[in-house]
């Protein structure tokens, strides 16, 4: 079960960084139609998502396993906030979450109203928490990610991203719609001939109570440690 949710986290965590990537992108001001975007129009990406104090997105993910010749769905929604605040929300086919309130990692069953803590400072923890670095600033993703191509056609924006290390993420393709403001799907080549598409609405900025990032008041809440 662990080994699956780890997984689970490594696509989550790039599709966050990615869509925190697109958001930022679309604010940039356009100087063509369509071309090929410039090394500078890239980089001043980074400066965009230096402002972001929160983030809140909608999701859904549909994911195809070679081996079964399946495809699975699931829709869910996320929130980050400055310093170190996350909280990811799948909200089909099941009900889970994983919070941060930057001192405590709880892993939470709302139908069950029972919560899991883990130490921040094992492996798990530790990348968690660097989830909120990577959303709201965008030279994280450029050290574990090399951009191949970014084009844009009238509204429309395509970049192809590759690791500069061999990882589970063998490539990904993100489209983005500049004229709604907001990244229409990510799609993720894993290995084995398996992919991830990730589909982005409704991007907000606006600030996140505290309350969101801790566990519900009556959650039956145990220890891992």
């Amino acid at each position: 079960m662990r080994s699956c949710i780890l997984w689970n986290d490594k696509l989550w965590r790039f599709a966050i960084q990615a869509c925190a990537f697109a958001i930022a992108l679309c604010t940039l001001p356009s100087s063509k139609a369509f071309g090929d975007l410039s090394e500078k129009e890239v980089r001043a990406i980074q400066e965009k998502i230096k402002s972001f104090e929160h983030l809140n997105v909608v999701f859904t993910q549909k994911t195809y396993r070679s081996l079964r010749k399946k495809t699975s769905l699931s829709t869910g929604r996320a929130f980050f906030s400055k310093p170190n605040h996350f909280r990811w929300i799948l909200e089909t086919p099941s009900q889970t979450q994983w919070l941060y309130d930057g001192k405590t990692l709880s892993y939470f069953l709302p139908e069950k109203k029972q919560a899991t803590t883990y130490p921040s400072q094992v492996s798990l923890g530790k990348e968690l928490r660097n989830i909120v670095d990577m959303v709201l600033n965008f030279d994280e993703l450029l050290k574990r990610f090399k951009i191949i191509k970014a084009t844009q056609t009238d509204h429309q924006i395509d970049i192809t991203l590759t690791p500069l290390t061999s990882r589970d993420i063998k490539s990904a393709e993100l489209r983005l719609d500049t004229k709604q403001g907001y990244m229409e799907s990510i799609r993720l080549h894993l290995g084995s001939g398996n992919h991830t598409t990730i589909e982005f609405s409704s991007p907000k900025k606006s600030a996140i109570p505290d309350s969101t990032y801790q566990v519900p008041k009556g959650t039956k809440v145990s220890s891992a440690s």
